[in-house]
């Protein structure tokens, strides 16, 4: 039998703190029931938290690295809205030369145009 593949989830909260706070774990749970729905498994969720002036999508970057080594701890990286990567700017097209090098996915469960339609960047959609 076949493992299932390893997923790696991305939250990236708002900057309104109470917000913040209401929206991680539901996203944190869309990417966990996201998971459980394609028989993957869930290994690890990164909430970004760089504000004000820090390096924004440095953790994204870092799971992307992280991703990308050879004895590759993750097979997919989930994110909850396409969103939360494209403002992630210049830093962006890196991390997709990275994931494409690497054969990985990224997948957004959903944009926000269309929320029904997962988005990929990388690799092929399992």
């Amino acid at each position: 039998m076949k493992a299932p593949l390893k997923v790696a989830g991305y939250v990236h909260p708002p900057l309104e703190l109470q917000f913040a706070r209401s929206i991680v774990p539901e996203q944190i749970a869309s990417i966990q029931a996201y998971c459980r729905q394609r028989g993957f498994a869930h290994v690890i969720t990164v909430v970004e938290t760089a504000y004000d002036g820090q390096q924004h999508y440095g953790r994204l970057a870092e799971l992307v690295t992280a991703a990308c080594r050879p004895e590759r701890p993750y097979d997919l990286l989930v994110v909850p809205w396409w969103s939360h990567v494209t403002q992630a700017g210049p830093a962006l097209e890196r991390m997709e030369a990275m994931l494409l090098g690497a054969g990985l996915t990224l997948v957004a469960i959903s944009d926000r145009s269309q929320p029904k339609h997962d988005v990929l960047v990388g690799g092929k959609k399992r």
